[in-house]
């Protein structure tokens, strides 16, 4: 296996990886800003 293909699929998987926890950070986020009566 090449460098590149590896770096490929860890690219991949840390993006599968990332992506629901970016959302659910965005989620949280949301919550703390109405529970402060703030704009998000």
């Amino acid at each position: 296996m090449t460098g590149a293909k590896w770096g490929h699929m860890a690219h991949k998987t840390l993006k599968q990886f990332l992506s629901p926890m970016a959302h659910a950070t965005g989620d949280f986020l949301h919550s703390a800003f109405d529970l402060c009566g703030g704009e998000a």
